[in-house]
């Protein structure tokens, strides 16, 4: 099993700590040592707001239901979750997901269906996600690869390995923006966009779950979050 435990580096005289449970390393959403992004930076400055210092766990989304249910974390950043184990927040962030093609690629996509006959890639559960929509459509896709990385997907878009990719968005955005050069175009575009993906905390102790929706709400109208995503997005 993969855990790694990074400590907040918020500062304040409070002796409350919350454990939360995030994905490993995905830019700009999640960065390990140390750990930052924009999730972990929301995850913070709202908790803050009551006094609330942050540890963080890193984990597979695999793991992250048996270090809740181990009491290892308070709360755990979920999509899915059964209804007895714990109660989600309001959401704090967003998946960009999108229909995203090689910059060559002249094909009209709008939907699955246009992607018959292409080479596609898809995240790991995006069938969980898009259900029977993207189940049908896959029957008629010349290859389909499953792919665990955004460096993974940049790559094979790039080479031509994928005519198209559906994942995030924002993860190749940053990615490129990292290691191109200043006039250079990216090798993909996003021919179809979804509607954002929310992101959320699952906790196992309500008062933090209060505490963390109280924290959220105050950063909205503060335009702090606003703020957070301008430090890792152009």
């Amino acid at each position: 099993m993969f855990v790694s435990v990074a400590h907040s580096q918020v500062q304040n005289s409070a002796s409350e700590n919350v454990t939360i449970g995030t994905i490993i390393h995905n830019p700009p959403y999640v960065f390990e040592n140390p750990s930052a992004g924009i999730d972990v930076d929301i995850i913070r400055e709202a908790f803050a707001q009551s006094g609330i210092q942050v540890d963080i766990v890193h984990a597979y989304l695999s793991r992250m239901s048996v270090l809740l249910d181990a009491g290892r974390i308070d709360a755990m950043t979920a999509y899915r979750t059964r209804a007895d184990q714990c109660k989600l927040s309001e959401p704090y962030g967003f998946w960009h997901n999108g229909i995203i093609t090689r910059s060559g690629l002249d094909t009209k996509i709008s939907n699955f269906e246009d992607l018959a006959g292409l080479k596609v890639g898809l995240f790991p559960q995006a069938k969980n996600i898009f259900g029977l929509e993207l189940v049908r459509a896959s029957a008629n896709f010349a290859s389909e690869t499953t792919v665990f990385t955004t460096p993974s997907a940049l790559r094979m878009l790039s080479y031509d390995r994928l005519d198209a990719y559906v994942g995030d968005s924002w993860g190749l955005d940053y990615l490129f923006q990292q290691n191109a050069a200043a006039d250079e175009t990216p090798p993909y575009k996003v021919a179809y966009a979804f509607k954002p993906t929310p992101r959320n905390l699952c906790f196992s102790v309500d008062k933090h779950r209060v505490a963390f929706n109280e924290g959220l709400i105050a950063l909205q109208r503060s335009g702090q979050i606003d703020e957070i995503i301008s430090r890792y997005r152009k």
